[in-house]
């Protein structure tokens, strides 16, 4: 997580921003808190949308259920359609690297 929140850093300062609202959306929120964490006083907000950790769903496999049952049930066909080709896209592999990557930087949360 530090590497991206380092990349976040980065991009903030070339855009030129000062204090403002951080906003994190799904595994974004884990970035946004770990700026916020070495920036505490740069950001007047910090909000959380949508966090990827839930301590009802710890498992992967678990997290898969729950989006699936999400997509079918409140999802647009279009919406998933797009979900399924970018999946595609950048391709399974890197896809399913990502759960291991988070959980492993995540330092437990």
């Amino acid at each position: 997580m530090a590497d991206y929140a380092g990349f976040l850093r980065a991009a903030l300062e070339q855009a030129g921003a000062g204090s403002c609202v951080l906003i994190g959306h799904s595994m974004g929120t884990q970035f946004a808190v770990e700026v916020a964490r070495q920036q505490p006083g740069r950001f007047t907000q910090l909000v959380l949308m949508g966090p990827v950790v839930d301590s009802r769903r710890r498992t992967v496999a678990r997290q898969a259920f729950d989006l699936t049952v999400d997509c079918l049930l409140f999802e647009s066909p279009t919406s998933n359609l797009l979900v399924v080709t970018d999946y595609f896209r950048c391709g399974p592999r890197w896809s399913h690297r990502r759960p291991q990557a988070h959980r492993r930087d995540s330092g437990g949360v």
